[in-house]
């Protein structure tokens, strides 16, 4: 937050800013909507957790590090590590989002691993964290920076409705399976 927030400082110095921060300005409040919801999910998981798995990690998890045949594996497990079991999917979702459907492997990595409660709210916190810009002296690389970063951000606000959608279908259901002897629907005693 403090990284944009001070980038926006410097870009309002500006009389006419460069295309970079013009669309970056414009795209400003998905931002902090973003960095503003990662910061509730951590509250919710430091909140929450008691305990943690750690898993080995693969850390390059993507297509390119990945063969599918007969048996599927990855080529390199170079750079893996210990780390927090969802550790892998937000790598993975952080560099194939714009080719995968995100929602449908989600629900799958949260079926296959029983991810807890928490577990989610660190995973939805880490992939809302937008990435930091490095800018240059070079316009046209700089709006291609700003446009991915900007693109990334409306992604995954699109991945975090569809997921909200989800979880209000589950609590509503939920709520009709633990209440359905109570008729809402009338208020005769």
């Amino acid at each position: 937050m403090k990284y944009y927030l001070e980038l926006q400082d410097k870009i309002d110095d500006f009389n006419f800013p460069p295309p970079s921060y013009y669309l970056l300005i414009k795209n400003i409040s998905k931002f902090y909507k973003l960095l503003h919801y990662a910061f509730s999910k951590l509250d919710d998981w430091y909140q929450n957790s008691d305990l943690y798995r750690e898993v080995f990690l693969i850390d390059d998890v993507s297509f390119d590090n990945f063969i599918r045949e007969e048996v599927s594996y990855f080529l390199d497990y170079g750079s893996g590590n210990r780390g927090f079991i969802i550790n892998d999917f937000v790598s993975f979702y952080r560099k194939e989002c714009f080719t995968v459907e995100m929602n449908s492997l989600f629900d799958l990595y949260k079926e296959e691993l029983s991810l807890t409660n928490d577990e989610i709210s660190l995973l939805l916190c880490l992939i809302s964290i937008p990435d930091e810009i490095d800018f240059t002296d070079d316009s046209y690389i700089d709006t291609i920076r700003v446009r991915r970063v900007v693109d990334y951000v409306s992604k995954v606000e699109e991945f975090l409705s569809k997921e909200n959608e989800e979880y209000k279908k589950t609590n509503k259901q939920e709520f009709k399976e633990k209440n359905n002897d109570i008729n809402l629907s009338s208020n005769k005693d």
